[in-house]
């Protein structure tokens, strides 16, 4: 089944060359244009709403042994200080923003619960394109390699996600793991910032994700995915907000259009439908949360929402009301064997 487009970022060459009858001068502009916006199909960005409904369960697999962190450079994690990198023009283009429920995936439920492997497929597509092309799966092009990808990461061996209630972070890093490895890297870093549950092996011990660790993973051979929550105000209640579900986005820069040096903006791509089927860099604003508690699914654990963020700005949010709190972050940074 062709995509649909939502996000298609741009006409396959070759079509397009065919469609003005091979004119020199188009195909030239085409080049140039597929250079300065690589897209999905090739943004084919499925429009995938990404959610996980109810409570998100591991795949089976056992976590695999201790990432080789150790004897390599000290990584600084639980709220160092770090010098944030700038925004990366060429990977806020270059990097795909599939839709999660695009036909062409043949994702099962519609993929209306797959965020978390075709958020991660587009960061891995962007490495793969920039010096890690082993991670890229067989395909006669962009969008079928992507759609390939998703379905490998989306499976049983890698992040086990589930149709109904998507996918969560232990499911989503030994996925990752698991396919960076699979296909011939090594993983330098790949840790875990927020306080759901997940693998110790993969822990910074730090349950309030920080900006500046979002944004390492804006480094070269490095990758990092936003993961929301859903939280519904609590009636008669003082600023208590209860969690309903969650979804995952791929971070690409950081700073705002207008600020570049905003520390307090990313960009990110989010594979949700309704998103909108366009190409489109969200400019997600993190505003501190002062008060207030947080409850997590099934209202069985409660604790305090000072140190997490709201996001806002062009953060899109599944339902009427909902709001949108960072949860976690993984951050992923890969290397020649």
């Amino acid at each position: 089944m062709a995509p649909s487009h939502r996000r298609s970022n741009r006409l396959p060459l070759a079509r397009a060359a065919a469609a003005f009858g091979g004119v020199l001068a188009v195909g030239a502009c085409l080049v140039a244009y597929a250079r300065a916006a690589p897209g999905v199909s090739e943004r084919v960005k499925s429009l995938d709403v990404g959610v996980e409904p109810g409570v998100e369960r591991p795949p089976s697999e056992p976590a695999e042994g201790r990432e080789p962190a150790e004897g390599r450079e000290p990584v600084r994690e639980a709220g160092d200080e770090q010098i944030a990198p700038p925004v990366l023009d060429p990977r806020v283009s270059g990097t795909p923003d599939l839709m999660q429920t695009e036909p062409g995936l043949r994702l099962p439920g519609q993929g209306k619960s797959f965020c978390g492997p075709v958020a991660a497929s587009n960061s891995l597509m962007w490495l793969a394109e920039n010096g890690f092309e082993k991670l890229l799966p067989p395909g006669e092009s962009r969008s079928e390699r992507q759609a390939e990808m998703v379905r490998h990461l989306s499976s049983r061996w890698f992040m086990g996600t589930n149709r109904h209630s998507g996918t969560g972070p232990p499911g989503l890093l030994i996925g990752i793991s698991r396919y960076v490895k699979k296909n011939g890297y090594k993983i330098r870093r790949l840790r875990y910032q927020g306080w759901r549950g997940h693998q110790p092996v993969y822990s910074t011990g730090v349950k309030h994700p920080k900006l500046e660790f979002i944004a390492s993973g804006l480094r070269p051979r490095s990758a990092a995915w936003l993961h929301v929550g859903w939280y519904q105000p609590v009636p008669r209640t003082r600023a208590t907000l209860s969690r309903k579900g969650g979804h995952w986005l791929t971070v690409v820069g950081r700073g705002s259009k207008q600020n570049p040096d905003d520390g307090n903006v990313f960009i990110v791509h989010d594979p949700a439908p309704y998103a909108g089927e366009d190409f489109a860099d969200e400019e997600v604003r993190f505003e501190p949360l002062t008060e207030g508690w947080l409850l997590a699914s099934g209202g069985n654990v409660s604790f305090k929402a000072a140190g997490y963020h709201r996001l806002s700005g062009g953060m899109h949010v599944k339902r009427e009301g909902d709001v949108a709190v960072l949860d976690g972050v993984v951050v992923l940074e890969i290397e020649e064997p």
